[in-house]
């Protein structure tokens, strides 16, 4: 992991035998899978947004956030990372556990969306990404279905109290006491999100003259991702961040749950 940050006790995982796991063999056990590697090829991230001939595209366009592994690698190791950094320690305190928490969540947030043929013969809905707003009800449960379907999988020695806390946090709806977890949470996905735009906007200028890539770049560096930037402007970086982005002339966009 690359972080400067983390210790040994914010990547230890507690066991459901009293003892800890080390987040890397949690995160290596699935990483290394057949469903991890799968997920890579999946239809990528914002394709609802391109054409079907211009998906092999949006990794250049839009970066690791567009692959479904990527962006949860991403999301943990980068802006997870940059926001407790700025965070933690100094406006705000949280513990260790807490920290292993998040890492956790963050790596493993998207798993539900794998359409590995194991979760079909597991008899369980397939539902890939959906982009945010779209996702139904059912759509929600059938996702929770698979992300219980693979923890159980690869995480059954996880603390079992441990594990409902980072289900509450990816579905949005954290237990008392992990409010602030949870807006930490969703404070790295908005970082994420802007970091996202800013290589838009980038390759929005080497599009420019493009007929079919263009208005959909343009559409990606205009939109506001209204949801979260008053809730989360308590937040001194991801202001900072979202502040230098507007004098770019760009605002976040909505992002993939």
């Amino acid at each position: 992991m690359t972080a400067e940050l983390l210790t040994a006790t914010s990547t230890a995982i507690p066991s459901n035998n009293g003892g800890y796991i080390d987040l890397g063999e949690l995160r290596d056990r699935f990483y290394d899978s057949d469903i991890a590697h799968g997920m890579n090829k999946q239809t990528p991230r914002y394709a609802s947004r391109f054409p079907e001939e211009h998906y092999s595209r949006i990794p250049e366009l839009l970066g690791d956030d567009s692959l479904p592994l990527e962006h949860q690698m991403e999301l943990a190791e980068r802006h997870l990372t940059a926001t407790l950094a700025a965070e933690i320690g100094k406006k705000y305190e949280i513990s260790p556990e807490d920290q292993a928490l998040l890492y956790f969540t963050a790596f493993f947030h998207d798993v539900g969306e794998s359409e590995h043929q194991s979760i079909t013969d597991a008899g369980l809905t397939v539902v890939g990404d959906i982009m945010s707003g779209k996702k139904t009800d059912q759509n929600r449960r059938d996702e929770a279905n698979v992300r219980s379907f693979i923890f159980h999988k690869f995480f059954s020695d996880v603390d079992d109290t441990f594990l409902t806390r980072a289900e509450a946090l990816i579905m949005h709806a954290p237990i008392t006491g992990d409010e602030l977890v949870h807006e930490l949470y969703e404070a790295a996905h908005e970082l994420q999100v802007s970091d996202t735009v800013k290589k838009a906007r980038e390759s929005l200028e080497l599009h420019k003259d493009n007929p079919i890539l263009r208005p959909i770049l343009e559409r990606l560096v205009e939109e506001v991702h209204e949801n979260n930037t008053e809730k989360l402007g308590h937040f001194t970086y991801l202001t900072a961040v979202r502040d230098e982005l507007a004098n770019y002339g760009i605002s976040p966009t909505d992002a993939d749950e």
